[in-house]
């Protein structure tokens, strides 16, 4: 099995993307409509984003919509499933149409995280159990 790694940017500690547990951030909402499709609401807060409203007409929410892919993704991340977990649930759900796995997966979960819309955390003794459980499953699969 292939290892994805995340560098810190201040040390030299090197960790696997695979273990890491993907949960929603809670300072944004989000609608599901008739075709199962995710839409990601974000306030525009902030005086900059004031003016922007006032001035150019800016939304005073923007939506973001997923795509399928996407969209079942953001409903399988629960706070308790890691990365390969999600790849496994990917895997089954879409088949070979979801390759590359794990390169779309995780530059998918980067784009989350690095608009703030999920945390990645690590830790805990039931996330880590659950991790192992969903190992074996992706092995058999």
């Amino acid at each position: 099995m292939e290892v994805f790694e995340i560098k810190h940017r201040y040390s030299h500690k090197k960790e696997n993307y695979l273990d890491y547990v993907p949960s929603h951030n809670t300072v944004y909402t989000y609608t599901k409509n008739k075709r199962g499709l995710i839409t990601i609401r974000v306030p525009n807060t902030g005086w900059i984003n004031q003016m922007a409203q006032w001035f150019f007409g800016m939304p005073k929410v923007s939506s973001i919509q997923l795509d399928a892919y996407g969209s079942y993704v953001w409903e399988q991340i629960d706070g308790k499933r890691d990365v390969l977990a999600l790849a496994c649930l990917m895997k089954e759900r879409f088949g070979q149409k979801a390759e590359p796995l794990y390169e779309r997966l995780i530059r998918f979960l980067e784009t989350l995280r690095e608009n703030k819309y999920i945390h990645l955390n690590k830790g805990g003794e039931e996330i880590q159990e659950a991790g192992h459980a969903s190992k074996r499953c992706c092995h058999e699969a």
